[in-house]
């Protein structure tokens, strides 16, 4: 035969259950909202003299216009200007991910891309096709370090 429960114990293990049930619901809420957030990579690079779609060289990217509002590809070495290798990060991204470029030295000079398809790697550097986003200020010189976000959604 089962035991009885006291009224008092049925209610205080019902508002038990009751808020733990309130807590879990609240931590699920926190994980969907968190796994629709864009994850982000930040890294520098240090912007090529050429815009030939070739290997920038360790540490640097280019963009195939002269004027960066115009560009339609972007490309970026493997390793980053601070020594980080890149590669796995840059193979992670997809079409409709963003890129946001920004002057280190100049901060208001910045430009963002959407890829129009999946970045391809080719050998030492990785290319991606971009239409262009937004722009403020004006495109730096050569050689001038950058701090870049890749987005992805």
């Amino acid at each position: 035969m089962m035991e009885q429960v006291p009224l008092g114990t049925e209610t205080a293990l019902a508002e038990y259950l009751h808020r733990q049930l309130s807590y879990l619901e609240q931590e699920v809420n926190i994980l969907k909202r968190d796994a629709k957030r864009p994850k982000l990579y930040t890294d520098t690079f240090t912007m090529s003299t050429s815009i030939v779609d070739a290997d920038p060289g360790a540490g640097f990217f280019r963009i195939d216009n002269a004027d960066w509002t115009l560009a339609t590809s972007l490309f970026f070495d493997n390793v980053s200007s601070s020594g980080q290798d890149a590669l796995a990060k840059l193979r992670t991204l997809h079409k409709s991910d963003e890129i946001f470029l920004q002057d280190m030295l100049t901060p208001g000079n910045t430009v963002t891309y959407r890829l129009s398809n999946n970045c391809t790697l080719a050998t030492g550097y990785f290319k991606c096709v971009v239409a262009l986003l937004s722009s403020t200020g004006t495109k730096p010189g050569v050689n001038t370090n950058f701090t870049i976000r890749f987005t992805q959604y």
